[in-house]
């Protein structure tokens, strides 16, 4: 198990793309979502995880993720995902020593 910690920073201008390193496409769905935690499917590129994330207020939760194959990920997507699918650029971008993570989300979020 792994321990996520996460903090949402809104961002107010786009000087930061002249220092994308990288930029992976993502597409994700909800399997489930409860008050203990949500389970999620994600594909970037021709990589897809299966994703349990523990469901608590604050920065830090227990995050479980396990590689899944492709194909099996783009019909969890297509055929038992609930609400709507994420789809997002995820921009890394070094700040002095520190690799951040931007995420830009596409539509509805």
């Amino acid at each position: 198990m792994a321990i996520e910690i996460e903090r949402k920073f809104l961002l107010c201008s786009d000087v930061w793309r002249a220092e994308v390193i990288r930029r992976e496409h993502y597409a994700q769905g909800y399997l489930a979502n409860t008050d203990l935690s949500s389970i999620r499917v994600r594909v970037c590129d021709e990589r897809a995880w299966l994703n349990i994330k523990q469901a608590v207020p604050g920065s830090q939760r227990a995050e479980y993720e396990y590689p899944i194959a492709v194909v099996d990920a783009r019909e969890m997507l297509e055929n038992l995902c609930e609400g709507h699918r994420i789809e997002k650029s995820r921009h890394q971008v070094y700040c002095g020593d520190d690799l951040w993570e931007i995420d830009e989300f596409e539509g509805v979020n």
